[in-house]
């Protein structure tokens, strides 16, 4: 997949930066495994209801 098919994506920069606002440092190599394993289970978890939703009000706009 291209990047112009990209919609979202987290960086381990990003990954990095979070780490130091929260806990005041840059993560292991070990604990970003962790952290990308976190993030890929909360995004595929709850995608479901937020399709849903995001579909739902779609067609409460194409149905008027």
């Amino acid at each position: 997949m291209g990047k112009e098919n990209l919609v979202f994506y987290i960086t381990k920069e990003d990954i990095q930066y979070e780490a130091m606002r929260r806990i005041g440092r840059e993560i292991s190599e070990k604990e970003f495994h962790l952290v990308k394993k976190g993030l890929e289970g909360g995004l595929l978890t709850g995608i479901d209801i937020v399709y849903g939703a995001i579909f739902e009000e779609i067609g409460k706009h194409t149905n008027k």
